[in-house]
């Protein structure tokens, strides 16, 4: 190798090095403060989610949502506020929590709350939709467009969940996997074996793994499966099959 040839490829890793140091420098402008919001998990994001009256007695609920502070890592405590949009927002009874970002921290989950009043007729026949939003002030603004707002679809009846067929993360299974075709009565005899309703099931071979709100493992749903069918087995024997009054189909669980 001549010295020409070795300068060449000398002065080749110098660029690549510096290449790389470069990729690697993260700039923050400090002037950038902002506040991400979301439904999911820290690492999944999702800008709604589906909430149930049904599924729920008279009284105090909550729905979590995760945040994020942009920017440079605060040295004091950030107050922030979120505030409600849409046709159906006075036909929810809503309220805030204090929603504090700790100086030296910059991410987390904070609850909002939903109360449901006893004899509560609303959206039994038409769903609801209800948005919340950061409410922007001289201290922060908005996130990204995709992680700005949180939208609630409304329901108050039994019906079939969104994710029974198809699951919108590869790492998630449809519940048809498990508990085959749907129809309501299938789905409240689920409910009222399980306890769990518009719930999740997460491909995740981890012992133990931590899992968002209403999210349980591919093995904990295929012992429920186990337990509606045997469950089934015994309702059937006293009272016949259990045919849907819509469908007019018998609810039965997959081998």
């Amino acid at each position: 190798m001549n010295m020409k040839t070795l300068t060449y490829l000398t002065l080749f890793s110098c660029l690549a090095f510096l290449s790389c140091e470069k990729q690697d420098v993260k700039h923050y402008d400090r002037n950038d403060k902002a506040i991400n919001i979301w439904f999911g998990t820290a690492n999944v994001v999702e800008d709604s989610l589906s909430y149930n009256y049904a599924f729920t007695v008279p009284g105090r609920d909550s729905v979590l949502f995760h945040y994020r502070w942009l920017g440079i890592v605060p040295t004091e405590d950030i107050h922030f506020e979120l505030e409600a949009t849409g046709d159906d927002k006075d036909k929810v009874n809503y309220s805030f929590g204090t929603y504090v970002i700790k100086a030296g921290q910059y991410e987390g989950t904070f609850p909002i709350y939903i109360d449901k009043p006893a004899n509560f007729e609303l959206f039994k026949n038409k769903s609801g939709m209800v948005t919340f939003q950061l409410k922007e002030n001289d201290k922060y603004s908005m996130g990204a467009v995709e992680r700005s707002h949180l939208h609630v679809s409304l329901k108050n009846a039994i019906s079939k969940p969104v994710n029974w067929d198809t699951e919108t993360i590869s790492t998630y299974r449809a519940l048809s996997r498990y508990f085959g075709a749907y129809n309501d009565a299938k789905y409240g005899f689920i409910i009222q074996t399980t306890g769990f309703y518009d719930f999740r099931v997460v491909y995740n071979v981890s012992q133990n793994p931590e899992l968002p709100t209403n999210t349980i493992t591919d093995t904990h749903a295929t012992y429920l499966k186990a337990l509606c069918k045997l469950k089934l087995q015994e309702y059937e024997a006293v009272n016949g099959p259990l045919i849907d009054e819509t469908t007019k189909e018998r609810v039965v669980f997959p081998l």
